[in-house]
C-alpha cells in the first residue's frame, strides 16, 4: 500500500482544489435553489386557486345535471358523501359546502372557521373569492335550467397551510439534494485527485528519493499521458539508461577479471578502488530490468463501494411500503411478517453468502468477485423494480443480497492485500466511512426520488449506479490480485462451537450484539418506513427520518471511539449505549408522533455510536485463550456472523408485535427488550467476575 503521507507540496494543492470546488459548487447550488424556490413559490398559489376552481367546476357540473333534472336544491341526497371522497381525494381542500341564495347552509364537510356565515351571506357573486381563517375560499353559482337567478353557490375552502407545507417540503428537498451533491462531489473530486493528482506526484517523489540515495531497482507503471505522465515516461527512461550503463560496465568488469596479463591487474586495481565502491553504495536492478510498480490508493477501493452502497440504500427509506403494494397472501404469516420478510431474507442471504465471497475473493481475485456480484446486483435492482408479486420480490431481493456479499467482501480482501497489519484499521475505516455516508446519501436522496418519480423508477437508478461501480472497478482493481501479507482464515463450524462455549463471549452475542441488530432491522429497517407513512409523511419526510441515525453514527462513532481509547473505556459506553439505543425505543410510550419517532431514530444512532467500536473491540480481550489458538480476525469474523442472526430476526420479531401491540407499542417493545437485555449483560459481567481488563482493555 502506498504511503498515505502526503508529499510536502501535495497537501496544499489538494486542500486549495477541494475548497475551491465545494465553495463554487455550493455557491452554484444555493443560487440555483433560491430561483426555484421563489419561482416555485409565485407559482403555487396561483395554480392552487386553479386547483380548487377545477375542482368545485367538476362539482358544479355533477349537481348542475341533477339540477337540471328538475331535482330542488335541498333535496338532494347523498350530497356530503360524495364532497367527503372528493375531500379525501384532494388533501389540500379542507371544506366544501353548498348554499341558497340566502346563504344557508344545505350541505357541508369540513371544519368551517370563524367568520365563514358572513362569508357565505354574501357569496352570490360570480367568481368570488376570499381569506375566511386558514382557508382560501372560492365560490361557483349553481344556475336554474335555462338561466335566471342562481339557486345557490358551491363553495372550495383550500388550506392555506398546504401552500406553506409544500414549500417547507420543497425546502428540506432542497437542503436534502444539496448536502447530497457535496457529498458526492467530495467523493468524485477525492478519487479523481488521487487518480490524476496526488498518487502519481506522490509516486514520483518517493521513487525520486529512491534514486537519491542510490536505488535504481524500480521503475514507475501508468497509463496517463498528461504532464505527469511525460514527466514519469522521462524518469523511467533515465532509470533504464543508468541500468543499461551499469549492465555494460558489469560486462567489461567481468571480462577483465577472466584477462591474467599485466595490463587487466591494473585494471583491477583501478576497479577496486572505484566499481566495486559503487555496487556497494548504489543499487542497480538484476540484469538492467527494474520492477515496474503501480502505487495503489485505498480510494481505489472507496469510491465503488460508495456507489454500490448508495444505489442499495436507495430503497431504504420506502422498501416496506413495496413490499406491502405486491403483499399477497401467505399461509401462516401474518400480513405484518408477510411485509418484513423481504429484509429477514436479505440479510440471512448476506450471512450465508459472506463466508464463502471471503473464500471466491482469495480464489479469483477482488476484481473479478466485485465485477461478478455487480452483474447480479444489476439484475437483482432491475428484478425488482419489475416484480409482479411477492414471489418474484424475494427472488430478485435474495439475488441482490448475495451481490452485496460478493462486493463487500471482494472489496474487504483488496483492502486486506493492499495493507499491512500496521495500518489495517486505517483501510477499514475507509471502508466503513464510504458505507455511512452512502447511507447518508442513499436513503435521503432515495426517499425524494420515490416522492417524486415512484418505486420502480428508484430501482432502476440503483441499477445505473451499479453499472457505474463496475466500471470504476473495471478500470481501477488490478487484474490480477495482490498478495496479501496475511492469509484470510478459514471458519468452521469448530470454532463457532468454541466461542459460544465461552460463557462471555456468549453473553456478549446474546445481550449485547443480537439485540443491536434487532432493533436496527427491527424498528429503523422495517417499522419506521411504515410507521411514519401511517402517521401522514411523504417519502421524502420518511427519508429524512431515516438519515438521522446515519448522520448521528457518522459523526458520533469516531468521537466516541476517540474517547473510549484515550480513558480506557469499553463495557461502560457498551451499557451506556444500549440504554440510549433501548430508551429511544421506549419512547414511543410517551411521544408517539412523528417528530418523537425521529428522536427516538436519532437515539438509536446515538446509542449504536457509542457501543459499536468498543463492543467489538471487547471480543479479543474476552476472548483470550481463543485468539491465541484461532487468530483475532477469526474470532472477529465468526462475532460477525453470529451477530447477523439479529438482523434476520429483527423485521420478523417486530412484525409479530406490530400484529400483537400495534405499531407505537412494537417500537416500545423492542426497546424495552434492549435496555432488558443491556441490564442483563451488566449484572453477568458483574457477577461473573470479569477481570477489569477485559472490561477496560
Amino acid at each position: 500500500m502506498a504511503d498515505n503521507t502526503a508529499t510536502p507540496f501535495v497537501g496544499p494543492i489538494r486542500a486549495r482544489l477541494f475548497g475551491l470546488t465545494i465553495v463554487l459548487l455550493l455557491a452554484s447550488l444555493i443560487a440555483v435553489s433560491l430561483d426555484a424556490l421563489n419561482r416555485f413559490e409565485a407559482d403555487l398559489v396561483p395554480e392552487m386557486d386553479k386547483k380548487a376552481v377545477a375542482v368545485g367546476q367538476s362539482l358544479t357540473n355533477d349537481i348542475q345535471r341533477a339540477l337540471d333534472y328538475g331535482i330542488p336544491l335541498d333535496k338532494l341526497v347523498g350530497v356530503n358523501e360524495f364532497f367527503n371522497l372528493t375531500k379525501d381525494s384532494h388533501v389540500e381542500i379542507k371544506y366544501l359546502s353548498v348554499t341558497d341564495p340566502a346563504g344557508k347552509v344545505l350541505f357541508s364537510v369540513g371544519d368551517a372557521p370563524g367568520g365563514m356565515a358572513d362569508f357565505l351571506r354574501d357569496a352570490m357573486q360570480p367568481g368570488r373569492s376570499g381569506v375566511v381563517g386558514q382557508l382560501l375560499v372560492t365560490s361557483l353559482l349553481l344556475q336554474a335550467s335555462g338561466g335566471g337567478e342562481p339557486m345557490g353557490a358551491l363553495h372550495v375552502g383550500v388550506d392555506q397551510k398546504f401552500v406553506q407545507k409544500k414549500l417547507e417540503d420543497i425546502i428540506f428537498d432542497v437542503m436534502i439534494v444539496l448536502l447530497v451533491a457535496l457529498l458526492i462531489t467530495f467523493e468524485l473530486l477525492l478519487f479523481l485527485m488521487t487518480t490524476n493528482i496526488s498518487r502519481p506526484i506522490e509516486s514520483v517523489h518517493r521513487l525520486m528519493s529512491k534514486v537519491e540515495v542510490g536505488d535504481f531497482r524500480q521503475t514507475l507503471e501508468h497509463d496517463s499521458r498528461d504532464e505527469v505522465g511525460r514527466f514519469v515516461n522521462t524518469l523511467n527512461g533515465i532509470i533504464l539508461e543508468v541500468n543499461a550503463h551499469y549492465r555494460n560496465m558489469e560486462e567489461k568488469v567481468n571480462q577483465a577479471l577472466e584477462d591474467t596479463s599485466e595490463a587487466a591487474q591494473q585494471l583491477r586495481k583501478k576497479l577496486s578502488a572505484h566499481f566495486f565502491q559503487l555496487h556497494d553504495r548504489v543499487h542497480f536492478a538484476k540484469d538492467a530490468r527494474p520492477e515496474e510498480v503501480r502505487e495503489k490508493s485505498l480510494v481505489d477501493v472507496r469510491t465503488p463501494m460508495f456507489i454500490f452502497i448508495f444505489a442499495e440504500e436507495l430503497s431504504r427509506s420506502f422498501f416496506p411500503l413495496y413490499v406491502s403494494d405486491l403483499y399477497r397472501p401467505v399461509p401462516g404469516l401474518t400480513e405484518d411478517m408477510v411485509i418484513g420478510l423481504p429484509i429477514s431474507l436479505f440479510m440471512l442471504f448476506v450471512a450465508i453468502g459472506t463466508p464463502f465471497a471471503g473464500i471466491w475473493t482469495d480464489r479469483f481475485g477482488s476484481r473479478n468477485i466485485f465485477l461478478a456480484g455487480a452483474i447480479l446486483a444489476i439484475a437483482g435492482f432491475v428484478g425488482t423494480g419489475l416484480a409482479p408479486d411477492l414471489y418474484h420480490l424475494l427472488l430478485w431481493r435474495s439475488l441482490t443480497a448475495i451481490a452485496y456479499a460478493l462486493i463487500t467482501m471482494s472489496c474487504q480482501g483488496y483492502i486486506v492485500a493492499m495493507t499491512t497489519k500496521d495500518n489495517r484499521a486505517q483501510g477499514m475505516a475507509v471502508f466503513i466511512g464510504a458505507i455511512m455516508v452512502a447511507a447518508i446519501c442513499g436513503t435521503s436522496i432515495g426517499g425524494v426520488l420515490a416522492d417524486r418519480l415512484g418505486f420502480r423508477v428508484t430501482f432502476f437508478m440503483s441499477a445505473a449506479l451499479s453499472i457505474i461501480a463496475a466500471v470504476f472497478v473495471y478500470n481501477t482493481f488490478q487484474r490480477r490480485q495482490a498478495e496479501s501479507t496475511q492469509a484470510p482464515p478459514k471458519l468452521r463450524l469448530v470454532y463457532f462451537l468454541q466461542l459460544l462455549g465461552n460463557l462471555r463471549f456468549a453473553a456478549l452475542m446474546l445481550f449485547g450484539a443480537i439485540p443491536a441488530k434487532i432493533i436496527l432491522t427491527g424498528f429503523l429497517f422495517y417499522l419506521t418506513p411504515l410507521y411514519l407513512n401511517q402517521l401522514g409523511n411523504s417519502q421524502s419526510e420518511i427519508g429524512r427520518g431515516m438519515m438521522v441515525y446515519f448522520i448521528v453514527m457518522v459523526f458520533g462513532t469516531p468521537i466516541f471511539a476517540r474517547l473510549a481509547d484515550t480513558f480506557g473505556l469499553r463495557f461502560l459506553p457498551v451499557l451506556v449505549g444500549g440504554l440510549l439505543a433501548g430508551g429511544g425505543g421506549m419512547l414511543m410510550f410517551l411521544w408517539d408522533d412523528t417528530l418523537g419517532v425521529i428522536f427516538g431514530v436519532g437515539l438509536l444512532g446515538a446509542g449504536h455510536a457509542l457501543s459499536t467500536a468498543p463492543l467489538i473491540s471487547m471480543v479479543p480481550s474476552v476472548c483470550a485463550r481463543e485468539v491465541e489458538a484461532m487468530g483475532q480476525t477469526t474470532v472477529l469474523g465468526v462475532f460477525r456472523i453470529l451477530e447477523r442472526v439479529g438482523s434476520v430476526a429483527g423485521p420478523f420479531l417486530t412484525a409479530f408485535l406490530v400484529a400483537t401491540l400495534g405499531s407505537a407499542h412494537a417500537i416500545a417493545a423492542l426497546g424495552a427488550l434492549v435496555l432488558a437485555s443491556t441490564v442483563l449483560l451488566g449484572l453477568f459481567f458483574l457477577f461473573a467476575g470479569t477481570k477489569p481488563a477485559e472490561a477496560a482493555a
